[in-house]
């Protein structure tokens, strides 16, 4: 019988290689864009946390405004009870209200440390530090978009690119292969199975051509239907992306006026308030009921203002998002 030992190889020819490096490059690529969607998806949830913490330190800070005004008032109301000038009602309502807001005020500590430990998480940072801005309201960069340039469409075409990369690796899977090798062979009889018997050693050198292309090129129209695929999605992203553009700026043009409006003539109206309730609190012109109704209108003011700047804020951080680019480090 024949012993035949040896080493055959088998290689595609070089336009294989350089075309399955080609794909390899596109897949990396397209994993760089991935990792910079994720890092501009991070750094919106770090910048619009940053400013509703900002937002909620000036809440809190309200809150014990008013606190303090209460318990001012509550001082008053039980002198007032004990000279018989007031019922007990008066004086339970105003403890009433007080308690009310030391719940708040602890609500919004907790909600706070709660954005705080969140804020770290993000940011992968385990060191306790202040949130501090001279300005509630978040100020964006450029916001003139260039959708086509968007990260997410980006990421679209790449996956295009990565389809045609492997279609064609297919194709050049059709040129035929080249085997070289060396073989060492002996031939022996049945009588001779101790006996090594002739030898004989020889090189292998041959091309093979694949006769049946069928599954490459089942694989090859299973590709053109996904790259058609993809380019549908690329397109609905893109529109995708201009619709949120249009309602984020018809959302944000809403909460401007509203900020301007406060800032022009609320706002002001607010503080003049407050300086009048206060005269009138000293010389007692102002019974119990008006002054719990004016600080409470107050109060319902600021917080108004402050939510509008919320909304803004997300609106601006939004659009920003769609730009790729952030005017807060």
């Amino acid at each position: 019988f024949d012993v035949k030992n040896g080493v055959v190889q088998s290689f595609s020819l070089p336009p294989v290689y350089r075309a399955d490096q080609a794909m390899n490059q596109k897949i990396w690529e397209h994993q760089v864009i991935q990792k910079q969607i994720s890092e501009i998806q991070v750094k919106a949830m770090v910048t619009r946390l940053f400013y509703d913490i900002l937002l909620s330190q000036k809440k809190l800070a309200l809150l014990r405004e008013q606190e303090l005004a209460f318990a001012e008032f509550f001082r008053i109301a039980e002198l007032r009870h004990q000279k018989g000038e007031s019922d007990l009602l008066e004086l339970q309502h105003t403890k009433l209200i007080r308690q009310k807001i030391r719940i708040a005020i602890q609500a919004c500590i907790s909600d706070i440390q709660a954005e705080k430990d969140h804020l770290r998480f993000l940011m992968n940072d385990q060191t306790t530090f202040e949130v501090v801005n001279d300005d509630l309201k978040y100020l964006p960069g450029n916001l003139e978009q260039n959708l086509d340039e968007h990260p997410l469409v980006l990421s679209i075409q790449k996956r295009l690119s990565i389809q045609s990369a492997k279609n064609y690796l297919e194709k050049m899977k059709k040129l035929p292969e080249i085997s070289a090798g060396y073989v060492f062979q002996t031939f022996r009889t049945p009588g001779e199975i101790s006996s090594a018997g002739p030898i004989l050693s020889y090189g292998v050198l041959s091309f093979n051509l694949p006769l049946f292309n069928k599954s490459i090129n089942k694989r090859m129209a299973a590709f053109s239907l996904e790259s058609k695929a993809i380019d549908v999605q690329k397109n609905e992203a893109l529109e995708m992306l201009k619709l949120k553009q249009r309602q984020l700026n018809h959302k944000r043009a809403k909460y401007d006026a509203q900020v301007i409006q406060y800032e022009k003539e609320i706002l002001p109206s607010t503080e003049s308030m407050k300086l009048l309730v206060a005269l009138k609190f000293k010389n007692g012109s102002l019974d119990y009921l008006e002054w719990i109704q004016s600080m409470q209108e107050i109060f319902d003011s600021d917080l108004a203002y402050l939510h509008c700047i919320r909304e803004r804020n997300q609106l601006l951080i939004q659009q920003q998002y769609l730009t790729n680019e952030y005017a807060t480090e």
